[in-house]
C-alpha cells in the first residue's frame, strides 16, 4: 500500500469514527477517491474526498442540481434576471472560499464546490475545516437554490 492509500485510509477511518458511512469509489489514477454520505442519509446528498497519483492535491468536492420544474424557472429567466441570479450565487460562493464551476446542459443546472489543499498540509483541522466549507457552501447553494424555486427571494 502506497504512502497515498495509507493516507486515504486515515481519512477514511476518521470519518467514520465521526459516523460517517464511507465508501472507496476509486477510479483509474486516483491513488484514493471517498464518498462520505450525509449523516442524514439522504440519497444524493454525498462528498467526495480524493486524490489523483498525478497531483499532489487532495480535492473535497460536493454538487448541487437544479432539475425538473426547479431547472424549468431557472431556464426561462431573461438575460438581465439571469445575470442577477448568477451575480447572487457568485457573491454566496465567495463567502465560503471554495473553488466552484457552474454548469448548465438541457437537463439542468448545476453547482460543483471544491476545496483543494496539498497532501503534505493535511492534519486533523485541515480536513475539519476543509469538510465545513465544503459542506456550509453546499447547504447555503441548496438553500438560495429552492429559495429561487419557490419565490422566496426577488432578482
Amino acid at each position: 500500500m502506497s504512502i497515498d492509500q495509507k493516507r486515504g485510509q486515515l481519512i477514511k477511518q476518521a470519518f467514520e469514527k465521526s459516523g460517517f458511512k464511507v465508501r472507496d469509489m476509486s477510479l483509474e489514477g486516483d491513488s484514493y477517491r471517498l464518498i462520505l454520505e450525509t449523516l442524514k442519509g439522504n440519497e444524493g446528498e454525498s462528498m467526495e474526498i480524493y486524490k489523483k497519483k498525478s497531483s499532489d492535491l487532495i480535492v473535497f468536492s460536493s454538487n448541487v442540481y437544479l432539475k425538473n420544474q426547479h431547472y424549468e424557472k431557472y431556464r426561462h429567466l431573461d438575460d438581465d434576471t439571469r445575470e442577477k441570479f448568477d451575480n447572487k450565487l457568485e457573491e454566496l460562493l465567495a463567502t465560503h472560499n471554495v473553488i466552484h464551476e457552474i454548469t448548465e446542459d438541457e437537463k439542468g443546472f448545476g453547482v460543483s464546490i471544491n476545496v483543494a489543499i496539498d497532501h503534505n498540509t493535511l492534519n486533523t483541522d485541515v480536513l475539519k475545516d476543509c469538510y465545513n466549507r465544503v459542506n456550509n457552501s453546499t447547504v447555503s447553494i441548496f438553500n438560495f437554490l429552492m429559495d429561487f424555486s419557490y419565490d422566496k427571494i426577488k432578482l
